[in-house]
């Protein structure tokens, strides 16, 4: 199954979408973190082909879980020169409702958070049924869902410009 087309990057270039004077956050999680570290990958991959400065522009910023990030992208919008966060982290279903309430605190803390700031935060964490559905979507390739979260956090910047 094909998840979703592989990205154009010079497409994106050609229309203007550059992350070259961009400051981005990139707030993971250490849960599930094999999984996660593909998706740090993709966005680092879509940061650094659409003109950022890994080195000096994007700031990583590691969480225990993903009912940590809202807390922490607050911090950082109130704290850092940070033009967008993207938060990124692996939550796969279980026996337990468990896995209902830490998608629900992470998805509306976020939201809340991105409304009160007014800045972006790109939603780059995967909520899945099963471990095959997480690892599908975290492989060092064009479709990694990464890569789509930084792509819509650049995307939201060029927007309010």
């Amino acid at each position: 199954m094909q998840l979703s087309e592989p990205i154009n990057f010079y497409d994106l270039r050609e229309q203007g979408v550059s992350a070259k004077s961009l400051k981005i956050a990139i707030v993971r999680t250490e849960f599930n973190n094999k999984l996660v570290n593909g998706l740090e990958w993709g966005a680092k991959k879509a940061f650094s082909m659409l003109d950022g400065d890994l080195e000096n522009n994007c700031q990583i910023v590691t969480v225990p879980g993903a009912v940590e990030i809202p807390l922490v992208c607050q911090k950082i919008f109130q704290n850092e020169s940070i033009d967008a966060i993207v938060a990124i982290g692996v939550v796969i279903r279980g026996d337990t409702n468990h896995f209902d309430y830490v998608c629900q605190m992470c998805s509306s803390g976020i939201m809340k958070v991105m409304l009160n700031q007014q800045k972006p935060i790109s939603f780059g964490v995967l909520t899945t049924e099963n471990f095959s559905q997480a690892e599908e979507r975290c492989q060092e390739n064009d479709v990694n869902k990464g890569i789509e979260a930084m792509l819509a956090a650049i995307k939201l910047c060029c927007l309010k410009k």
